[in-house]
C-alpha cells in the first residue's frame, strides 16, 4: 500500500509500505528518500506518536493515509538541559552524587516516555493553559 509523509514546512514523499512492515522500517525508508537520520524521526498518527516496535497493521493506517514527521535536534536527548541541571543541584542537597545521577537518569527516562506519549491536542491544551495563566500574573 502507498502511504504519504508530510515533514513539516519540508518535504512530502510517497513510500510502499506492507501491513507487516515495523514502524521501524518505515523509518528506515524515509531514511532511504528524504536522508533523514532514523534516530531524528517521529512519525505521527492523527496526532500521536508510532512506536518503532509496532507494525503498520496495529494502527489505523491505510491506503493513501497521511503520516506526519517531526524531526528531532539532535541535542534532544541530552541530559544537560536547564531541567536537568536545577533537579541535579536540588538532589545533590539530599543524596550523593551518584544517587543523584541515577534519580535524575531515571526520573529523565520517564519523563521523555511521558512526554513523547502526548498527542498534538495536549500539547495544545498544556501551552494554552500556560499563556492564560501567564495572562493573569502580568
Amino acid at each position: 500500500m502507498k502511504i504519504y509523509i508530510n515533514v513539516l514546512n519540508r518535504h512530502k514523499c510517497c513510500l510502499e509500505i506492507q501491513s507487516y512492515n515495523s514502524i521501524r522500517d518505515v523509518k528506515q525508508k524515509v531514511f532511504d528518500a528524504l536522508h533523514i537520520p532514523i534516530e531524528h524521526q517521529k512519525l505521527l498518527l492523527i496526532g500521536k506518536p508510532l512506536a518503532d516496535d509496532k507494525k503498520i497493521s496495529d494502527y489505523p493506517i491505510k491506503e493513501g493515509s497521511r503520516l506526519h514527521l517531526i524531526v528531532k535536534k539532535e541535542d534532544s536527548s541530552s541530559k544537560s538541559t536547564k531541567l536537568g541541571r536545577t533537579m541535579f543541584s536540588f538532589l545533590n542537597q539530599y543524596y550523593s552524587e551518584a544517587d543523584s545521577k541515577r534519580i535524575l537518569d531515571e526520573f529523565m527516562k520517564n519523563f521523555e516516555v511521558s512526554i513523547s506519549n502526548l498527542s498534538l491536542d495536549d500539547l495544545e491544551r498544556i501551552a494554552t493553559s500556560y499563556l492564560k495563566e501567564e495572562k493573569k500574573n502580568d
